[in-house]
């Protein structure tokens, strides 16, 4: 067990910065498509990226000393369902004896065919419920999914070890696939409780149409970041001007004229629609919903 742990261990020090990098486009493009963003939305989306970098750990990780990876560390089995046969030879079960079948948690094949399927459960729950994907799509989207874990390990992590660490087998590509379509099969069970989809969507752009605080400052943060980008540049090339800037009001003249001027021109070329405001998708306008300039 505690080999798969540690990948999750390892994915819970990872999403933090990796959430911290995606926030921002992820803001922008749900005020940009839907005007407002849903906590519960959020969620579905944070716990998706959480669970693909968790997967993706759990096909790499742990990873060995590179010397101690050779060329006899790992092959390709292509010999489909060989983990069935080797569970059977193993485990000791006798179908007419169901007391048996207690041998199977004893059975390390066994566990790493179920742990194989559990894998991409996840994967078509999420691609059924939030992506909306018919069940021939996310047969293909899993076995790909699954293909790419196979081909990461075989290519030695993209090269890092010279020769493959890990196996390459067909038992996996069909484990995960089956893993994601029964996801997609048992969608209807999990997902019961939490709005469909276009409930969602309903609601998003229910409270888009009321722009808040939140989605000004956002667009305003946006407008000042582009304005004053040319300053900064300005000064990183002109260093020496920096010190005179306290002692020199023409370049604090300068640079609030051109910070007013870029706001007012900009604005009204724009009619109301800055490069900010476009982004999350508002611009200004009078009461009589006339385009104004600010």
């Amino acid at each position: 067990m505690e080999v798969y742990l540690k990948p999750i261990i390892s994915a819970c020090y990872v999403f933090p910065i990796l959430a911290v990098i995606f926030t921002i486009p992820y803001i922008l493009y749900e005020y940009h498509k839907y005007g407002s963003i849903l906590i519960l939305r959020t969620g579905i989306v944070y716990t998706f990226i959480f669970y693909m970098l968790t997967s993706y750990f759990m096909t790499v990780l742990p990873l060995p000393p590179r010397s101690s990876v050779t060329p006899d560390t790992a092959s390709v089995l292509l010999v489909p369902f060989d983990a069935i046969r080797r569970i059977i030879a193993t485990a000791n079960v006798t179908l007419s004896q169901p007391s048996t079948y207690v041998n199977l948690f004893k059975c390390f094949d066994f566990w790493q065919a179920a742990f194989n399927i559990l894998l991409l459960f996840p994967f078509g729950v999420y691609l059924r419920y939030y992506f909306k994907r018919p069940w021939w799509q996310v047969l293909i989207f899993s076995f790909g999914y699954s293909l790419f874990f196979e081909l990461t390990q075989i290519s030695g992590l993209y090269g890092i070890y010279r020769y493959p660490y890990r196996y390459f087998e067909v038992d996996d590509l069909i484990c995960n696939t089956l893993g994601g379509m029964t996801g997609y099969l048992i969608t209807p069970l999990f997902v019961f409780f939490i709005p469909k989809r276009e409930r969602l969507d309903e609601m998003a752009y229910s409270r888009g149409e009321i722009v808040s605080e939140f989605r000004r400052i956002v667009a305003w943060i946006i407008d000042i970041a582009l304005i004053i980008a040319p300053v900064v540049g300005f000064f990183v090339f002109n260093k020496e001007i920096i010190i005179n800037i306290i002692y020199d009001s023409r370049y604090i003249m300068c640079i609030s004229a051109y910070v007013t001027n870029v706001f007012t021109v900009v604005t009204a070329a724009s009619k109301g629609r800055t490069v900010g405001k476009a982004l999350v998708n508002i611009r200004l306008v009078n009461g009589t919903n006339e385009n104004i300039m600010a």
